[in-house]
C-alpha cells in the first residue's frame, strides 16, 4: 500500500522523492518484468495464464512459503480419508466401513470440482461462514443439490477442519459460523390397523412373500441391509424366549430381539424359515421390494393422500408433494413403522425399542420418528399430581379406642 499522494498517476508507480518510495518503486519494477517474463514463457509453451498463476509467481517473487498439502481443505481430507481404515470406532473395532470411506471420498470429489470452478484452493484456515454460503450457492446452482443433501454435505465437510484442529492445525476463528442443517422430512408409516389391512388383503401368490418381509419388517424393526441378511441360522434361544440376533451392517452393533407372534406366525408356515428373496443381492433384493410391496399395499387399499417424497424421473430429484400413500411404502416404512408404532404404547420404554433399532441416544430416536423430546420435569410433575389426586380421593380412616367400664 502507498499514500496516493506518493503514487504517480502516469507512470503507475511510486513517486521517488524519499528512500520509501524509491525502494517500492524498484520493487514494483522488478515484479513487473519477472511476470512478464513468466507470462511470455507460459504462452510460448501453450499454455493460458490465470489467476491461480499470476498468485503462484507474486508468492514466488516474494519468496513465500506455499502451503502445505494438509493445510488445504482436500489435502487434509485425502489425509482424513488414508487413515479412516485405521480408526479407532465407539465399538473399539478399528477401521470405518467401506460406506463411510466411500460417502467421504465423494464429498473431497465435490470439493475439488468446486476448487476447479472457483479455480482457487481452499485453505483449512477458509472454513468459515463466508465459505458455508459460497458452498450452498455451488451444491444448489450447479450440482442442483436438495436442500436436504446440501446440509447433510456442509456437516460432513466441517469434520475436516475438526479433525485438523485435534491434530494442531490452525483453523478460522469463524469456524462455528460454518454448519450443516437438517430438514424434516415427512416419512410415511403403516399403522398397526393398516398392517392388519395389508395382512388381510387376497393376494397373487406370487406377492405372499413380499407381505410376509413387509410384516416381518415392521416388527424387527431393521434396516434393508440386515432385514435381508435374516435366516433361521440368526434363532437362538435365551431364558425360554427365541431371540433374532444380528449385528447390524451399518452401525456393527450387536442386538437381540425377541420373536413377535406376527414373526413366529410366519415362520410356522415356512418350517421356520425365512422367506426367500427376490434377488441375488441384498441390493437388489431390496429394489424389487420397495418395487413390489407399493404394489401390495397398492391392492390393499392404502391409498389416503400424504406427504412425501418421490424421485422426478426429470430432475431424477426428491421432491416433496401429496401422493397416494401405497406409492410411498419401501423397506425404511418398516423400521419406521416398528420405532413409530411401538413408541405410542405406553407398555414399551424407549429404551426398549432403542435396543432393537440400535439408536445411540434417545434424542437420535425420537428424531427418526419426528417426535419432540420429552420434558421429563413435567413428565414427573404430571405423575406427582396424578398420586397427590389420588390419594385426596381415599376415605382417611381414624381408630378410636374406647374405654371399657
Amino acid at each position: 500500500t502507498v499514500n496516493a499522494k506518493n503514487w504517480n498517476d502516469k507512470k503507475g508507480l511510486p513517486k521517488t522523492a524519499e528512500s520509501e518510495g524509491k525502494t517500492l518503486h524498484s520493487i514494483l519494477q522488478k515484479l513487473d518484468i519477472g511476470i512478464i517474463d513468466s507470462y511470455n514463457s507460459l504462452i510460448a509453451s501453450g499454455e493460458e495464464p490465470n489467476k491461480q498463476w499470476l498468485t503462484k509467481e507474486i508468492d514466488r517473487f516474494f519468496n513465500r512459503k506455499e502451503p502445505e498439502s494438509l493445510e488445504y481443505l482436500t489435502g487434509y481430507a485425502n489425509y482424513f480419508i488414508q487413515q479412516l481404515p485405521f480408526k479407532q470406532r465407539k465399538n473399539k473395532k478399528i477401521g470405518a466401513s467401506p460406506d463411510t470411506i466411500a460417502k467421504y471420498t465423494n464429498i473431497k470429489n465435490k470439493l475439488l470440482k468446486f476448487e476447479e470452478l472457483r479455480n482457487k484452493r481452499v485453505l483449512i484456515t477458509d472454513v468459515n461462514k463466508k465459505l458455508s454460503i459460497e458452498l450452498m450457492k455451488y451444491f444448489k446452482e450447479v450440482e442442483k443439490q436438495s436442500d436436504s443433501y446440501i446440509g447433510k454435505l456442509l456437516s460432513s465437510i466441517k469434520t475436516f477442519p475438526l479433525d485438523a484442529q485435534k491434530n494442531g492445525y490452525p483453523v478460522s476463528t469463524g469456524l462455528s459460523g460454518f454448519v450443516g442443517f437438517k430438514i424434516k422430512h415427512e416419512f410415511p408409516v403403516l399403522s398397526f390397523k393398516e398392517i392388519e389391512q395389508v395382512k388381510n388383503t387376497i393376494l397373487p401368490p406370487h406377492m405372499e412373500k413380499v407381505l410376509d418381509w413387509l410384516i416381518i419388517g415392521c416388527f424387527t424393526g431393521q434396516r434393508a441391509s440386515d432385514l435381508f441378511r435374516m435366516n433361521a441360522n440368526f434363532i437362538s434361544k435365551t431364558n425360554g424366549y427365541d431371540f433374532i440376533n444380528l449385528e447390524q451392517e451399518k452401525t456393527k452393533k450387536k442386538i437381540q430381539i425377541p420373536i413377535h407372534h406376527e414373526v413366529q406366525e410366519i415362520l410356522n408356515k415356512l418350517d421356520g424359515n425365512f422367506p426367500e428373496l427376490q434377488g441375488n443381492t441384498i441390493s437388489s433384493n431390496e429394489t424389487l421390494f420397495n418395487r413390489n410391496v407399493k404394489e401390495v399395499c397398492r391392492l390393499a387399499g392404502i391409498s389416503e393422500m400424504t406427504t412425501g417424497h418421490m424421485r422426478n424421473p426429470k430432475t431424477k430429484r426428491l421432491e416433496e408433494g401429496q401422493y397416494p400413500k401405497w406409492k410411498l411404502i419401501s423397506t425404511h416404512t418398516c423400521r419406521r413403522s416398528f420405532a413409530t408404532n411401538f413408541y405410542s404404547l405406553k407398555d414399551y420404554p424407549t429404551p426398549l425399542l432403542m435396543n432393537i433399532t440400535g439408536h445411540s441416544t434417545e434424542l437420535q430416536f425420537l428424531e427418526y420418528i419426528n417426535k419432540p423430546q420429552k420434558d421429563y420435569s413435567i413428565q414427573l410433575a404430571q405423575i406427582w399430581f396424578e398420586q397427590a389426586q389420588n390419594n385426596l380421593k381415599q376415605p382417611q380412616m381414624n381408630l378410636i379406642e374406647r374405654e371399657t367400664v
